[in-house]
């Protein structure tokens, strides 16, 4: 009678740890299929499907599409105006490390700063400014700078669009801040004296007849033109991150420590420490901006419109992967 009865319990336990095992045999599925074919889901992804895993920056181009570098999964998207990703760029199909700088010029080239790193991630070995003519697969070196240098400095400061439709940026050379423009036609530089070490450089932007607007780590922006040297701000509540100049001329700002992107309009009377409010929000560090064909703020976890107020994108890595693992099972 015994046996009887512990028969069918021996069998519910093998059926109840069968089940266990395919439950978390679907859910090991669920993440490999997501490591390995995730560019192909994203290839067909709307906006409520971009998987992203550190947004590093975004800029638009010429016809209102946003380009986005996903750092951590290594990788470029290009998000259409209808809100779908129509292209893709990655570190093993496209040739690139890691991506410091996005720009795009007027044709529709797509220009990177790929990092190269030692093998420890301890110092930087060379900075790379590439170019992929309309997309394509293969970048051009345009320009390159081999060193040994500390992870956390920079040789070349990000890339940006130039008044021109081409793309600049900037290289600490020799003690020199030199400004270096590439377009269809020429490639050109203009050299300033550099106020202070390399180290102290965050980032900068560039606008038309040559003016160049770069932000330090001491907390300062300045501008530089055929006029000289000039500090347009200086606060000890603040620190300037990244640095941009409109197609309206007036300069933006990111701030680490009041945590929002923030105006400086040329020529108008303001008190330096007191810029204008362009968004603010408390509760996320908003780190970079692009101003070129309309203003765009990346924070630790989202990426917007700043004109709309539309969200372009969000990192939602982890509740993507969990909630997809769990469809499938």
């Amino acid at each position: 009678m015994n046996d009887l009865l512990k028969s069918p319990r021996r069998k519910y336990r093998r059926m109840l740890l069968a089940d266990r095992i395919a439950f978390l045999c679907l859910i090991a599925a669920s993440v490999v299929f997501i490591a390995v074919f995730g560019d192909v889901y994203l290839s067909f992804g709307s906006l409520s499907s971009i998987v992203l895993d550190s947004p590093a920056f975004a800029v638009k181009d010429s016809l209102s599409r946003a380009y986005i570098v996903d750092s951590a999964r290594k990788r470029v998207l290009r998000v259409g105006t209808a809100g779908k990703v129509d292209y893709l760029m990655t570190a093993d199909r496209n040739n690139f490390s890691e991506i410091y700088g996005l720009a795009v010029n007027a044709a529709g080239d797509i220009f990177v700063l790929d990092t190269i790193r030692d093998g420890r991630n301890r110092r930087i070995q060379a900075e790379i400014v590439q170019r992929y003519p309309r997309g394509g697969r293969l970048p051009e070196e345009i320009f390159r700078i081999d060193h040994e240098i500390p992870s956390f400095d920079r040789g070349i400061a990000g890339l940006k669009r130039n008044a021109e439709g081409g793309i600049s940026w900037v290289a600490l050379e020799d003690g020199r801040f030199v400004l270096h423009s590439h377009t269809s036609r020429e490639k050109s530089e203009i050299a300033y004296d550099f106020p202070m070490a390399s180290e102290m450089f965050n980032s900068f932007d560039v606008g038309a007849d040559g003016l160049v607007l770069f932000t330090t780590k001491r907390g300062e922006i300045y501008k530089a033109d055929d006029k000289g040297l000039e500090m347009i701000f200086a606060s000890d509540a603040s620190i300037p991150w990244d640095a941009a100049i409109g197609d309206d001329g007036v300069f933006y700002f990111t701030d680490l420590k009041r945590r929002g992107v923030y105006s400086i309009t040329p020529g108008a009377a303001f008190r330096i420490g007191e810029p204008e409010v362009v968004h603010d929000d408390p509760d996320t560090i908003w780190y970079r901006v692009s101003a070129k064909n309309g203003l765009v703020a990346v924070s630790t976890y989202q990426i917007i419109d700043l004109g709309s107020e539309e969200e372009i994108a969000v990192d939602e890595f982890a509740v993507t992967g969990f909630i997809f693992a769990m469809r499938l099972c």
